[in-house]
């Protein structure tokens, strides 16, 4: 059985007032340039996907998260890199401060659905983003 702290991972839906996207370009070593959510695993058992969020956001993008986070439910999709099946809690919030890239983050950007067609977006990605879409949180 799986614990309350399950899933082993969890990313942001920042979505903006004109309802633009909060995308991170990562690329480690001679991977494929992909846009994803920022978010990413948890680094132990102990962590709950809310703490490994605020933990991520910092870790990626230099912010930290707004207070109220609000859950929109577990995610199932590919990764874009292991292309492994992963299971992703999905916070509605918003990044504070000045995003500045960081680690293997090489490009931040925040985008309409019409411009995330253009980029090489994550298939996990897309399955949130269609997620938005149904929740009425993004225009079809």
């Amino acid at each position: 059985m799986r614990d309350d702290k399950w899933p082993p991972a969890a990313h942001l839906l920042d979505i903006d007032e004109h309802n633009k996207i909060l995308l991170v370009g990562k690329q480690r070593g001679g991977e494929v340039l992909t846009y994803i959510l920022p978010g990413g695993k948890r680094d132990h058992q102990r962590e709950s996907p809310q703490a490994a969020l605020r933990r991520e956001a910092s870790e990626e993008v230099g912010v930290t998260l707004h207070s109220a986070l609000v859950c929109l439910g577990d995610v199932t999709g590919i990764t874009p890199n292991s292309r492994r099946r992963m299971t992703t809690r999905v916070f509605l919030g918003r990044a504070l401060g000045e995003l500045v890239a960081q680690n293997e983050i090489v490009d931040i950007r925040r985008v309409s659905l019409k411009e995330a067609e253009a980029l090489p977006v994550s298939e996990l990605t897309w399955t949130i983003l269609r997620l938005a879409q149904e929740k009425g949180l993004l225009p079809q």
